[in-house]
């Protein structure tokens, strides 16, 4: 006997199809259809077997067709019930494994609210659940030390996450909104993820959960970085949630390339629950001392219709030129600045694109002088004041895609994949305090130009400067960046980074620099210097899946690092491209410090390694926001 069956739809249907040498028998929905062979010549069962095979087509087209519809209607009061207590809905934390909580996946489309503008869904209930810094449904986490980690650490209040929501009971349901309120949790220190979830739909209402889950927020700030031959450190003391009230505070000894100091942060996003945002920052270096203290309301979300900042920075520092390596020239540097501005969105929100104007004024004093240790750069720069009014118009997209292993080790990425640009200009005056007029130009321009499950090219460019009314520049910068991060596997993938820096009239104290941390991982900092700089690096990056005792995740990368700055003032640059080739080990927290990673590099010269300064290797190791 030989059986066969029907396709409709690239569905198997319900027929079956059993020949002999006699009879010919086709079973359709529960009734069959029998032919006799002998009788029968091969038109007849043919013309059967096409005829309950269109039947069945029909039916499944039919049945395929309502259950679309159905979907498309409906799709969340299929998936979400309606309960009268929504914390015990299938869909909320009560009811389902923790280690299954935080997914990345976006809220669903209840109802299109712009066919219905009458009769939106309408937010019901929001249930915040905030989970601790160790899952304890997990055996790798479920143990004396952890559990009682998790009772000694001061959870986030349940209001600090409420004032980051951009939504709120009664407000219609947009699904766009809740996924920019999981991206603002998402951005906080003191939060290692989040996601925003329906668990009931009745009637009219959409009850909402807000998942977070804690960092480690209480730390010490210990670290040690040898980098391009020079040695780093950092002792201090840090808390990124302060209470659990969202506030950050820090206090640590620093040694960096340039200075020793002792620095004071306090941060709050959302002070006193509203959505101002104050910075304030304290140096005491030894070579002078940095104080800067900002206020701000940010346009923190895309709708957001205004925004306003007010800034002081008071700077006193030493600095001076590199060559090879050294330091040639040193020089005394004030800077007292001022900065305010207030914006607004123009217009209503046009489909996904935001455009917005801002005016401000900037008042800079920049005096210089002369220090005992090493001679001042030739000429002196002048002292000078900038004082300017200025106007902006800038635009971005509401483009954004959730990803894992692009810079980070195995963790939520909300990642910009739209077009940004701005258009600053200003003009200073001596009325207004300056010593001379400038026209000050601002413009910059960034895009997605390719985005995919596998690949991702973004590029961006900017210029700056101080342009004199007889058309002479002053410190004019372009630059030009170029990004493609191409995936071959969830755990693998390739980085090619690179870009152009051209500067015009930089005062003499001002160059770009190569090597070490500028780039250039193989030689030692700042070993080439210029007012010209290109620089390109390619890495392939391995996020593996190992998670040390459930704090530490691991990553791999081998790398191959080429540049070159030119058209330096000072004598003894090293002339030519610097290319090295290494390893690197890459390390992150997944309890504290979240989104830290820790940079271990192992680079090899391959120019100039008869320079002097130039060792077989270089041993680098830092801190970075990022694989």
């Amino acid at each position: 006997m030989v059986e066969n069956n029907c396709y409709s739809l690239n569905q198997p249907s319900a027929i079956m199809v059993s020949r002999t040498r006699q009879t010919i028998t086709i079973t359709f929905a529960g009734v069959e259809f029998r032919a006799d062979l002998m009788q029968n010549d091969s038109r007849h069962t043919t013309i059967l077997l096409l005829s309950v095979c269109l039947l069945a087509s029909i039916s499944t087209a039919s049945a395929s067709s309502a259950n679309e519809t159905g979907k498309g209607q409906g799709e969340a009061t299929t998936r979400v019930k309606c309960v009268d207590d929504p914390a015990h809905s299938d869909s909320s934390v009560f009811s389902r494994t923790r280690s299954h909580l935080l997914l990345p996946d976006s809220p669903p489309q209840i109802k299109d609210t712009s066919t219905h503008p009458s009769d939106p869904w309408r937010i019901g209930h929001v249930l915040i659940t905030r989970l601790p810094v160790f899952d304890t449904s997990q055996p790798q986490e479920n143990n004396a030390l952890y559990r009682w980690a998790n009772r000694l650490h001061v959870m986030t209040q349940e209001d600090v996450v409420r004032n980051e929501l951009l939504f709120q009971s009664g407000d219609p349901y947009d699904a766009n909104i809740l996924s920019e309120s999981a991206r603002l949790l998402r951005q906080r220190d003191h939060l290692s993820d989040a996601t925003i979830q329906v668990i009931s739909v009745c009637n009219d209402a959409v009850d909402i959960e807000v998942v977070t889950r804690d960092v480690w927020s209480f730390t010490p700030e210990v670290s040690f970085n040898r980098f391009g031959g020079q040695d780093l450190y950092t002792i201090g003391m840090r808390d990124t949630n302060l209470f659990g009230t969202g506030s950050e505070w820090s206090i640590a000894i620093r040694e960096d390339f340039d200075r020793r100091s002792v620095r004071t942060v306090v941060e709050d996003e959302n002070w006193r629950g509203s959505r101002v945002a104050v910075s304030l920052l304290y140096d005491d270096n030894d070579d002078g001392r940095h104080a800067f203290t900002r206020i701000q309301q940010p346009f923190y979300a895309l709708n957001t219709r205004s925004a306003w900042l007010v800034s002081q920075d008071n700077l006193h520092r030493e600095t001076g030129q590199y060559a090879g390596g050294t330091k040639r020239s040193s020089i005394h540097e004030d800077i007292y600045e001022t900065r305010l501005w207030y914006g607004r969105a123009i217009g209503e929100r046009q489909r996904d694109h935001i455009v917005r104007w801002k005016a401000g004024w900037v008042y800079r004093n920049e005096s210089f002088a002369t220090t005992t240790d090493l001679p001042a750069p030739t000429p002196l720069p002048n002292d000078q004041v900038l004082s300017y009014p200025w106007i902006s118009l800038e635009g971005l997209a509401d483009r954004f895609a959730v990803i894992t292993n692009l810079n980070q080790i195995q963790r939520t990425e909300d990642i910009y994949v739209g077009q940004s640009w701005r258009v600053r200009i200003g003009h200073s005056h001596p009325s207004l305090g300056a010593t001379r007029q400038h026209w000050v130009v601002d413009l910059s321009i960034g895009q997605t130009l390719h985005h995919s499950a596998r690949t991702l090219l973004q590029h961006r460019a900017s210029a700056f400067g101080k342009v004199t009314t007889d058309g002479h520049g002053e410190d004019v910068l372009l630059r030009y960046r170029v990004r493609l991060h191409q995936r071959q596997h969830r755990n693998r993938s390739w980085l090619l980074a690179a870009q152009f820096d051209w500067s015009d009239g930089l005062r003499p104290h001002r160059q770009f620099s190569l090597g070490g941390l500028n780039g250039a991982r193989g030689f030692s900092n700042r070993f080439q210097t210029g007012t010209r700089r290109w620089q390109i690096t390619t890495e392939h990056r391995w996020f593996t899946n190992i998670h040390f005792l459930n704090l530490v995740r691991v990553g791999y990368a081998a790398f191959l690092d080429a540049g070159h700055a030119w058209r330096s003032p000072l004598s003894g640059n090293p002339d030519g491209t610097l290319a090295n080739v290494g390893v690197g080990l890459r390390l992150a927290s997944s309890k504290s410090d979240v989104g830290k990673v820790a940079h271990i590099d192992l680079a090899f010269p391959m120019t100039h390694q008869n320079e002097p300064g130039v060792q077989d290797f270089e041993l680098t190791a830092t801190i970075k926001n990022s694989f």
